[in-house]
């Protein structure tokens, strides 16, 4: 933990706790706690406008530290390693047991276009790797150096969000969707936008932003679709002024040094307690929400825990690199050569 940094760790831990409760309650009434009126869902919804932004704006900001370095064949590698070898494997994992598990929501996946068209939660993940090789290309082409061709290729990438793509194969949908964000924590990182901008006023402009959301739930402000002007601005504005207020809580590092685990896992978790609860007659809205919120944190990370003891599922759940024998916990005691 001393040699990552912090602050964005603790927005991570945030933006894994945001997501974790947008699955419990669900996307609509037709699945997670299937809730249709109220405050849940209320708050999810209307939470939509900084949950997934502020998840593809880390990711932005990360990439600037090791940005493309001019080598196509390593950069993809590895991002395909990382990323998308633990969708392939963890994603249809993931749609065998929701097809084949009585009381979970969904399951009726084209087996022929699985991955094709994403599966579930799943979509972010391709997306991202799209993503990647984008701005491999536009790297590549010197478009992302300055400032003035920057702002150019950032206005394409608002005019395609505006756009209303809707192409689910491969996650275009999703790589529109999410593009604007990420460029714009790479500009942050990239061009010292934080050093601009003083931390007061970090804090002021993602306060605001909540409580603009918070005047919509109480019906103020009327609430437009994630792809509207609206939410672009209240994404870009939440994210930006959040990592300039540079706010440090060691349990939400602690999380967010997880986020990716926890994106991939979360969803076994968090659906495992619900249908136990109400197999155990356990209605309680609030008890199964904060019961499986728990489960969907920290689940995946005691998982990883398990899973960082043999390269393979280092390798091919987690998407990590592979390392020495002696490294892993349980390949180091068990199956080390005498």
């Amino acid at each position: 933990m001393n040699k990552r940094n912090i602050k964005v760790d603790t927005l991570r831990g945030l933006a894994c706790i945001l997501l974790v409760a947008f699955h419990v309650i669900g996307s609509d009434a037709s699945n997670g706690l299937r809730v249709d009126t109220g405050w849940y869902r209320e708050i999810n919804d209307t939470f939509a406008y900084i949950r997934m932004p502020l998840f593809t704006f880390i990711s932005g900001v990360v990439y600037a530290y090791r940005p493309f370095n001019g080598d196509f064949g390593r950069f993809l590698s590895g991002k395909f390693k990382r990323v998308l070898v633990p969708m392939l494997t963890l994603g249809t994992l993931f749609a065998i047991v929701q097809s084949a598990t009585p009381g979970t929501n969904g399951g009726d996946f084209n087996w022929k276009l699985l991955h094709i068209i994403p599966v579930a939660h799943f979509w972010f993940v391709e997306a991202i790797f799209i993503i990647f090789a984008i701005v491999s290309v536009l790297e590549y082409l010197r478009l992302l150096s300055k400032p003035v061709t920057f702002f150019l290729v950032f206005l394409a990438a608002a005019a395609v969000f505006l756009s209303h793509v809707t192409i689910s194969y491969f996650s275009l949908q999703g790589v529109a969707y999410l593009m604007p964000y990420f460029l714009t924590g790479l500009a942050v990182q990239r061009f010292g936008i934080l050093s601009k901008i003083p931390p007061l006023m970090g804090g002021a402009m993602a306060l605001a932003v909540v409580l603009y959301l918070v005047s919509i739930m109480l019906g103020y402000f009327e609430l437009e679709g994630r792809l509207s002007l609206q939410a672009l601005i209240c994404g870009m504005v939440f994210c930006v002024g959040a990592l300039t207020l540079g706010a440090e809580n060691t349990a939400l590092a602690r999380i967010g040094y997880f986020s990716f685990t926890i994106y991939l896992l979360h969803v076994f978790f968090t659906s495992a307690v619900r249908i136990l609860m109400h197999k155990l007659g356990i209605y309680n809205l609030d008890l199964v929400f904060l019961l499986a919120l728990f489960a969907g944190v920290f689940g995946p990370i005691i998982a990883e825990l398990v899973l960082d003891g043999t390269n393979v599922t280092r390798q091919y759940l987690l998407g990590k690199r592979k390392v020495e024998q002696q490294q892993l916990w349980f390949s180091s005691r068990f199956l080390s050569k005498s």
